[in-house]
């Protein structure tokens, strides 16, 4: 075999996955030390399934598993693919059957790190240890074949021993695997003969204990002889039993529905009581809720009374602050007006002046043209005319410019006028409207205040009515927890009642008491059949005493609708020897039959009214269908049923012959 490729991937150094084709005869590995060029031998030595850490250069088999490094994480799992090719006919014929139709043989070992296990694939499919070795067996190439030859290992041949040698001559001879399956044959026919040494002395033992055996099988023959006369007894003693227990059945069927009927009341009252304790429940939520609304109104209530006191403060606080504005502008009103006053005074003061002036201006120059001629003359005093001119004009422009100011100021005096006028106009607006606003405050104010007077009594009320029922909580939680232990021992009692009707129910469906014979029959399901006697009636419980003391086993007599369905059935039932059984037409072929002939010492004659102690007949006392009229009177006759055994016999003496 030729190896063609090997694939590595997590092994050791090769933590991804690595190919190598072997294409030519001879491939050499060439690298520096430590690169990881034995690790490739060691990859085919390991995946050819070598078992020694030691051949591997480890010390345990987890360290195959790349390990990790500083940059890469340790991996998960080492694997291994030897591809060897098999298209030559020669050297497929010495592989298994299964392989030699295969181009190319891949055995694959994968070793996890966890536990350590590994596991074998030959052509991707799972494999044992031994069929990989059976593989390479006398092909030359295996773990412990001559085809790895490592350093060291030509010397080791040559100085081995003869049997060393002999080994490796034989596996190059392809002997190897013959040997292997001669020995596999060997340890075979060792163990078949330890196995057959091991049948002898069972054999024997057996043989030795026949004897017992047999005279074991004869206590179990008259065991089983005995066992069926146990069954005959028993059945005997079940017999006479039977009449106990459809007794029994009759006042398990009576308790029964007295039962059913005590349940559905029951169940009645404790739908009631639960529907009262939710109500109860119910009001209690109500008024902790209704409770909880009035909290919550008186606490909405005086928080908006705070918020109105608060409303009224800073309205107070606004209109204080507002009054003295007014008060303010008003004073500076009167100071405009007073200086406004003064000014006008001056201003007529400058006109005045002004006047004068001009007036004297006029007068001078009068004098100046009067006194022209006497210009030369008068020189001194035109001088001191002109001087006193020049002062005068300049006084005039004095005055005209105090004028000037003073219209300035009139001016701005007037436009502060106005400002101050539009000011107060809007102050006594604002104080207007703050006095509205004032009154609709105190008309809020009043308001709130009776609102607040009547949430103050609603929340004293509530709070009356929530002491109130808080006082009530305690009784109506006794009240619901009272009436809680009632509805729990009233579920007990309904449970204890239901598993009773259960248990009675499973009593009547599984037939105890009844005949093989008659369960075969009734559990076969055929429409003719009726039931037996003891379900087709309902007797009260004070007369199941009575009827089972005078049908006695007839109670468990199947009821049929006519006599030769009845024969059918007794016929069937007798072939397939599934018991015996007793069979009621309810149309006889005849008046002659004896199960519908009354017995003659229970007939009596009609009882009269003015018998003391005389209840009635019997078959007045229980119910029926009317279809089974004819098969209850075949029964009960005319059975008396008496209160005691003095009238009992007082009866007996009038007993019509028969």
């Amino acid at each position: 075999m030729h190896i063609k490729k090997l694939e590595i991937c997590g092994f050791k150094s090769f933590v991804d996955r690595t190919v190598i084709h072997f294409d030519h005869d001879v491939i050499g590995v060439v690298g520096p030390n430590g690169c990881g060029k034995s690790n490739v031998v060691d990859a085919i030595r390991w995946a050819m399934g070598e078992q020694s850490a030691k051949a591997l250069r480890g010390k345990a088999m987890g360290d195959v598993v790349f390990n990790g490094s500083e940059t890469r994480p340790p991996a998960g799992f080492a694997e291994v693919t030897l591809t060897f090719d098999n298209s030559d006919p020669t050297m497929a014929q010495q592989l298994p059957l299964q392989y030699r139709d295969y181009s190319e043989i891949a055995v694959t070992r994968r070793a996890y790190r966890g536990d350590g296990s590994n596991d074998y694939f030959i052509n991707k499919t799972p494999a044992r240890l031994t069929d990989v070795d059976e593989v390479f067996l006398g092909t030359g190439v295996g773990r412990q074949a001559y085809s790895i030859i490592e350093q060291g290992k030509i010397g080791v041949i040559v100085s081995a021993r003869a049997e060393d040698r002999r080994g490796l001559i034989e596996e190059a001879a392809g002997i190897t695997k013959y040997k292997a399956r001669r020995r596999q044959a060997e340890n075979k026919m060792n163990l078949t003969r330890r196995n057959l040494v091991r049948v002898g002395d069972i054999v024997s033992e057996i043989e030795r204990q026949v004897g017992s055996l047999k005279r074991q099988a004869a206590k179990a023959r008259r065991f089983l002889r005995y066992r069926s006369e146990l069954e005959h007894l028993m059945l005997w003693e079940a017999s006479h039993k039977l009449l106990e227990l459809i007794v029994l059945h009759a006042v398990a069927e009576n308790s029964r529905a007295e039962l059913t009927t005590k349940v559905a009341s029951d169940r009645t009252e404790v739908d009631t009581r639960d529907a009262e304790n939710e109500v109860l429940r119910q009001q209690a939520q109500d008024v902790e809720q209704q409770t909880e609304r009035a909290q919550n109104a008186a606490f909405i209530s005086d928080n908006d009374v705070r918020e109105c006191e608060t409303r009224q403060e800073r309205a107070a606080e606004r209109y204080v602050q507002l009054s003295g504005r007014l008060a303010q502008a008003q004073s500076e009103q009167l100071e405009l007006e007073r200086k406004a006053t003064a000014l006008d005074d001056e201003r007529q003061d400058l006109a005045s002046q002004l006047e004068t002036v001009k007036h004297e201006q006029q007068s001078e120059q009068g004098h100046v043209q009067i006194e022209i001629d006497k210009l030369q003359a008068l020189q001194l005093e035109t001088d001191t005319a002109n001087g006193r001119l020049a002062t005068l004009r300049h006084d005039e422009a004095g005055a005209v410019a105090s004028i000037a100011r003073g219209e300035a100021e009139l001016a701005g005096f007037e436009q502060r006028s106005s400002e101050m006028t539009q000011r107060q106009q809007r102050l006594s607006a604002e104080l207007d409207r703050l006095a509205e606003e004032q009154g609709q405050l105190e008309s809020q104010r009043e308001t709130l205040t009776k609102q607040v007077a009547q949430l103050v009594s609603r929340k004293h009320a509530m709070c009356d009515a929530r002491d109130a029922l808080q006082n009530e909580l305690p009784t109506l939680r006794d009240d619901v927890r009272e009436r809680g232990t009632a509805v729990e021992e009233q579920r007990a009692e309904l449970n204890r009642r239901s598993n009773r009707l259960q248990a009675l129910e499973e009593v009547s469906e599984r037939m105890e008491g009844v005949g093989a014979g008659v369960r075969n029959l009734l559990q076969s399901g055929d429409p003719a059949l009726g039931g037996i006697i003891a379900d087709r009636i309902e007797v009260p419980a004070d007369f199941t005493a009575a009827v089972a003391g005078l049908v006695g086993d007839r109670l468990q007599c199947v009821v049929v609708d006519d006599l030769d369905r009845a024969l059918e059935l007794l016929r069937g039932l007798a072939a397939e020897r599934q018991g015996r059984a007793t069979i009621i037409p309810r149309q006889p072929s005849s008046a002659t039959d004896p199960a519908h002939q009354p017995t003659p010492d229970l007939l009596t004659p009609a009882p009269s009214d003015t018998d003391d102690g005389v209840i009635g007949l019997l078959i007045d006392q229980v119910s029926f269908a009317p279809e089974d009229a004819a098969v209850v009177r075949a029964l009960l006759g005319n059975a008396l049923v008496v209160s005691d055994a003095d009238c009992a016999k007082r009866l007996s003496a009038h007993q019509l012959p028969g």
